[in-house]
């Protein structure tokens, strides 16, 4: 029978020990950042270089996908979907406590004073257009792309008139 030392002293190398839940948990944080919506959906921000990186919503196929990759890529083991979908879990909770909250579209985000169309391009860029005008310049808001956004092409001031977005969007300024 084991001595209550020894019982004690495995018991606290347990619990100093980090779980596999723990250590994935952390390996999120570390390569993504979390946040949620206006309604309420919790999203990561997948970090890449210096680029703004991909937007996944945490109940999303393409976030499991992710978590997989990078637990293979640095503990070379596979999760699985239990351990996933606690990492999830524990994430989302975290997103929704953090109080950090953005505005998140699908290809296009508007208010009173501007409309941005996400093009769907390698570099995160998208056409913001104000009462001033427009211009194309790198994401001002939060995009989520599913697999069904393609590229759209990059409008060039020069080739078009001013009365472009009317004509594009069939609307007239004449209301």
């Amino acid at each position: 029978m084991p001595n209550s030392k020894n019982m004690e002293k495995s018991m606290q190398e347990k619990i100093k020990k980090p779980t596999n839940l723990h250590k994935l948990v952390i390996l999120a944080r570390k390569n993504a950042d979390f946040f949620q919506d206006l309604d309420r959906r919790a999203y990561a921000r997948i970090t890449k270089g210096d680029q703004r990186g991909e937007l996944y919503p945490l109940d999303s196929s393409c976030f499991e996908n992710w978590l997989s990759a990078i637990n293979f890529k640095v503990h070379d083991e596979v999760a699985n979907s239990k351990l996933k979908l606690d990492a999830r879990e524990h994430l989302e909770v975290e997103s929704r406590l953090s109080g950090k909250n953005y505005n998140v579209g699908l290809r296009v985000i508007s208010n009173e004073e501007f409309i941005e169309i996400d093009l769907g391009d390698q570099d995160w860029k998208s056409v913001q257009i104000t009462k001033d005008g427009w211009r194309v310049r790198a994401h001002k808001n939060f995009f989520y792309r599913n697999n069904s956004i393609k590229a759209l092409p990059i409008p060039c001031k020069d080739k078009l008139d001013d009365d472009w977005v009317e004509s594009i969007f069939n609307i007239s300024g004449n209301n």
